[in-house]
This record gives structure tokens, C-alpha cells and sequence, in this order.
């Protein structure tokens, strides 16, 4: 890491590095972790005694995090589903004409925030939203090679009347059904602004429509009697998700890991790569409305309050008593540090046009998010006596 903000990395921060960088030593079944020096263990049952309940750590986690954000998405994707019809079906718009050209405002501010608050969920990658394929369908990305560009330009040229008929989109590609397709349409050019039966507002509404659809069924898929979080809270022999409370905790403590990984390498190694090379485009989530840093912002918030509701602190604060003090304040600064730079975030257009673009605040959040996965993963999940397996991500 170059710059300034390299320069200010304070003695603890470094201390943290040479402790991540020994990783975990595993002895028998039980963790214990390594000095830096290597001269000591800490005892394996010191680790035991840090640990929270497992079903507190999922109880909380459900009830704080993922019901609250579940819910939350469910409503701003409504909104826009609501919003989107009522552009095509408003006043001056009829079978033989066309709604207004382009979109108003109201859909255009439903639009964002269904975007940003998709952030808030994403890496939630099991249950709900590992079913159907919705992860995808709902927002297809990274597209490095613009299929929803492509495909959503061919639609606009076929203008089949199927993809605009009830249900009709849920049975195409997931490159236009979801968020990043309504994204390219409301930033279509002129000529396709101006099409007389206002199929591209019909296509719109039919994408918005499929996304509250898929939002609905992930809400109900954890809120329902026998869905996800009953599965996660009630974990034991009889369930066939979690055989026990670690297994639950675990699962979400994985894709708080798998949240950290996609900020620090999905969205900001892109960027930077763009800001050095002097791109104005990266490829980043909603980078054409402009969305960016706020889909940043809104995960980093997100996966902060998913580390307290585990009350990952608790467990950090039990390894300082036995001899690792450093960690309480490494990751209080390291999520303090996330939140305050991706809300400095500039678009890659913005930093291309700068004879000498300052690109400290990126590379501030990706040596965090990634500082905070190494340490989550290699110290904190075994002091909570968590097992942590691969994610969706690892190998790709």
C-alpha cells in the first residue's frame, strides 16, 4: 500500500498484519493461536471461555440484521414495482400511445434505492437467496463482458410482447430480469425513449415487477414458519440445514466474510485498477447511474452491524485479555475507517479527469475489508470456537 494513507498505518495496525500473517495453528480438534514471534500458544480453552452462545450469536444476527435489511429490500423493490407501473399507465399513456419519454423522478429515486439497499443483502449467499438462482435475478453482476448491455438492446429490438406479458421476464436469461437491466433502461438514448407503444416502459415495469416478486420470496423464505431463520434458530439433530447452533453461526459468520470479500475484491480492486490506469469506466455496480459509493457505503453499514449483532467484539476482546490486545482496536479503527472512506468514494469518470486523482480513500477500503477478513476468519472465528469452510466466492 503507497500514500499517505500508508504513513499513518499506527504500531498496532502493523502488529496486526505480523499477527494475520501467522494465521491459526491447529492442534487435535481444538484451535490455538500462534504469536507472532511464534514463542507461545495461547491455550485452547482460553478460546472456549471467549466464545458467546452460538444461538444468541444467530438469534441476534436474525433479529437486528438480516430481517430488518430482508425487509427493508422487499419494500424499496415494491416501491419501484409500484412507481414503474404507474409510468406506463399514467396520464397521456394508452395502448396506442406512448408514456412520457423519460422516466420521472419518482422512479427513478425508487430505483436507487432498491439498488443500494440490494447492497445491504447480497452477501447473504445461502438460503432464499441461494434458491431460484435469485442472486443473479435479481442483479446480475460482475458483467465484465456487458451481457446485460447486449441482451437488453436485443430486447428493445425484438420488442417480443412476451417479455412485457405477466411472468413473461422470469422466463429469460437472469441478464434482464433484474436491477442492472432496469439500470440500462432508464439510461436509454432517444431514439429508444421515443418508441411509439412505449415498450421500453412496459419493459421496465416488467423487470421491476420480477424483482419485487423475487424480493417477496426471499422475505417469506426467511420470515415463514418453517423458513430460514426457524431453520437457523432451531439447529440440532433433527434439522436438516444445521445439525447444531455452531453450524448456523458459522453460516452467517461465513458470509459476513464472503461481504468483506466483495467490497475489498469485486468492487474496489476494479476501481483502483481503473483509477491507475486512468479509466473512466470499471465495471463497478451501478456505475452507470452513478450508484457506486453509495452500493459501497450501504454494504459496509451492513456488514458492520452484522459483526456487532454476532457480537464479534465480545469474542476480540477475550483474545486482548489473553495477550492479543491489539485486535479490540484494530477493528474498531478498521470498520470506522471503511465507513468514513466509502463515503469519499469517487467514480471512476471523476478520477480519470484529475491530472493527479488521490486514490488513498480506495486503498484504504480494500486494506481494511481485506485486514478484516484475515483477521475475522483466522483469529476471531476460532476464539468463538467457529468452523469456517469455503464460500460462494473462494476459487473464483
Amino acid at each position: 500500500m503507497k500514500g499517505s494513507g500508508s504513513r499513518r498505518l499506527t504500531a498496532w495496525t502493523a502488529a496486526a498484519l505480523v499477527a494475520v500473517s501467522s494465521g491459526v495453528v491447529w492442534t487435535g480438534s481444538a484451535p490455538a493461536v500462534m504469536a507472532a514471534d511464534g514463542a507461545r500458544e495461547m491455550p485452547a480453552g482460553a478460546l472456549e471461555r471467549a466464545a458467546p452462545s452460538h444461538a444468541a450469536m444467530v438469534d441476534r444476527a436474525i433479529r437486528d440484521v438480516v430481517l430488518p435489511r430482508v425487509g427493508a429490500f422487499r419494500a424499496r423493490a415494491d416501491r419501484l414495482a409500484d412507481v414503474t407501473a404507474a409510468w406506463c399507465d399514467g396520464p397521456g399513456a394508452s395502448a396506442a400511445t406512448a408514456p412520457p419519454a423519460d422516466p420521472p423522478a419518482e422512479v427513478v429515486d425508487a430505483f436507487r434505492a432498491a439498488a443500494t439497499e440490494w447492497a445491504g443483502i447480497e452477501y447473504l449467499r445461502f438460503g432464499p437467496l441461494r434458491d431460484a438462482n435469485r442472486v443473479p435475478r435479481i442483479s446480475f453482476w460482475p458483467d465484465p463482458r456487458g451481457v446485460v448491455r447486449r441482451q437488453v438492446a436485443k430486447a428493445l429490438a425484438d420488442r417480443d410482447a412476451d417479455l412485457v406479458a405477466d411472468g413473461g421476464i422470469a422466463r429469460q436469461s437472469a441478464a434482464v430480469q433484474g436491477l442492472p437491466a432496469i439500470e440500462v433502461l432508464l439510461d436509454a438514448p432517444a431514439d429508444v425513449t421515443s418508441d411509439a407503444n412505449g415498450y421500453r416502459c412496459r419493459l421496465v415495469a416488467a423487470m421491476a415487477a420480477n424483482v419485487a416478486k423475487l424480493a417477496g420470496e426471499v422475505d417469506v423464505g426467511w420470515r415463514s414458519a418453517d423458513g430460514w431463520a426457524h431453520r437457523m434458530r432451531t439447529a440440532g439433530p433433527g434439522n436438516a440445514a444445521y445439525h447444531t447452533d455452531a453450524e448456523a453461526a458459522a453460516e452467517l459468520l461465513k458470509a459476513l466474510l464472503a461481504g468483506l470479500q466483495i467490497v475489498g475484491e469485486q468492487e474496489i480492486t476494479p476501481w483502483i485498477d481503473a483509477a491507475q490506469k486512468r479509466r473512466a469506466w470499471a465495471g463497478l455496480p451501478f456505475e452507470r447511474s452513478g450508484l457506486s459509493q453509495a452500493y459501497v457505503a450501504s454494504a459496509v453499514a451492513s456488514l458492520r452491524e452484522l459483526h456487532q449483532a454476532l457480537r464479534l467484539d465480545a469474542v476480540a476482546r477475550k483474545l486482548g485479555a489473553d495477550g492479543q490486545s491489539w485486535i479490540v482496536g484494530w477493528l474498531d479503527n478498521a470498520y470506522g475507517t471503511l465507513t468514513r472512506d466509502s463515503a469519499a468514494l469517487r467514480l471512476p469518470a471523476v478520477l480519470a479527469a484529475e491530472e493527479a486523482a488521490d486514490i488513498d480513500h480506495l486503498r484504504r477500503v480494500k486494506f481494511y475489508s481485506n485486514g478484516l477478513r484475515q483477521i475475522i476468519g483466522r483469529q476471531i472465528a476460532p476464539g468463538a470456537n467457529l468452523l469456517i469452510g469455503f464460500n460462494d466466492l473462494d476459487g473464483d
